[in-house]
């Protein structure tokens, strides 16, 4: 949740391991949870806090790291999801999902490690 930008980061922050700022990240995700779901535009450093939060008025989402289960909880909690940039790490090569994303027109996707294979239903008016 930190999104550390180096021109702007706190030295207290830069000092932190990794481990350490995965912790407090995980204390500032508790903290504000409450206020996810009232969002409509996030962008987080990653998605491993987003699994357990309902995010019903989403609609532009940026995360600068995703793994496929937060992608396929993404489908079903922010239905009005419009745009998306991600940066999916993929670790299966043989990794297929589909994501039921009926709102989305803007997706931007960077896939880093193995290649996955990703079916998306794509609804034109």
């Amino acid at each position: 949740m930190i999104y550390i930008i180096p021109a702007k980061t706190y030295s207290w922050v830069s000092s932190l391991s990794c481990d350490e700022l995965t912790a407090l990240d995980g204390h500032l995700s508790e903290a504000s949870a409450p206020i996810f779901s009232q969002l409509n535009q996030l962008r987080l450093a990653h998605g491993d806090y987003l699994k357990s939060t309902p995010l019903p008025c989403l609609r532009h989402l940026i995360l600068d790291r995703c793994v496929s289960d937060t992608l396929k909880y993404l489908g079903n909690t922010a239905p009005q999801l419009k745009s998306l940039n991600i940066k999916l790490e993929c670790s299966s090569t043989d990794e297929e999902f589909f994501y039921p994303f009926h709102q989305l027109y803007r997706l931007t996707m960077r896939v880093t490690g193995n290649y996955c294979i990703i079916k998306m239903r794509l609804i034109i008016f």
